[in-house]
Order: structure tokens, then sequence, then C-alpha cells
């Protein structure tokens, strides 16, 4: 069963429910995700450092675990979706952290506030 995790400061508005229904119809778009074994949850962190502790920094972070055994093609494209809805939600301000032989486990994105 997949599995997706999205974890985000409360510095940060979100309409989860939406937000987690685009991401799993992106993982789902693939065709090696099926939506009936899809589990998502939202984690809200209030208790969190970044940096020097700016009160303006915030993180969003998607994790997507997902059986072994899919190419790695299919991962890196539901890795490219992911982000693409985190670039749309949260804007420019995104910068990503991956770890390319981990496509399948993790995409992180860290979104720093405007600080102009």
């Amino acid at each position: 069963m997949p599995h997706l995790t999205l974890e985000y400061t409360d510095n940060l508005t979100v309409d989860v429910q939406p937000l987690l229904a685009r991401l799993f119809d992106e993982v789902v778009a693939t065709g090696a995700i099926n939506l009936k074994g899809l589990k998502g949850r939202a984690i809200r962190h209030s208790d969190y450092r970044i940096a020097d502790g700016d009160p303006r920094y915030a993180f969003v972070h998607v994790g997507l675990l997902i059986r072994e055994g899919r190419p790695l093609e299919i991962q890196q494209d539901a890795a490219r979706r992911v982000m693409a809805v985190l670039q749309e939600t949260f804007g420019g301000g995104l910068r990503t952290a991956i770890s390319p032989s981990r496509w399948i486990s993790r995409r992180c994105a860290r979104y720093r506030a405007d600080l102009a």
C-alpha cells in the first residue's frame, strides 16, 4: 500500500484536503499506483526550528513510500508530479532537497517566506 505523508509548519496556510486530493491525483496519474490502496496523512508542525530560527521560515515535506520494483522512470515521474503540485501551491519561494537514490521514498521541499 502506497503512503503519502505531507508535513508542514504551522506558519503556512494550507487547505489540506484539496491539497492531498491533488497529490493523490498526480501520483495515480503515473499509472503505477492504484487510488484504492493509497493512504495519505497531513501533519502540521508547531514545534520546529529552521536555521537561525527566523519565524518567517517554513517547510513543506512530502514523503511517498511505494513498493520496490517500480521502474526508476515511474519513481521520477511521481516525484516531479508531487513537486509541481507543491510549487503551484506554495509559489516561487519553494526550494528542493532531493536525494536521487531515494526518489521512491522522499521528496522534500522547503519554503522560505519572502524576506524583502
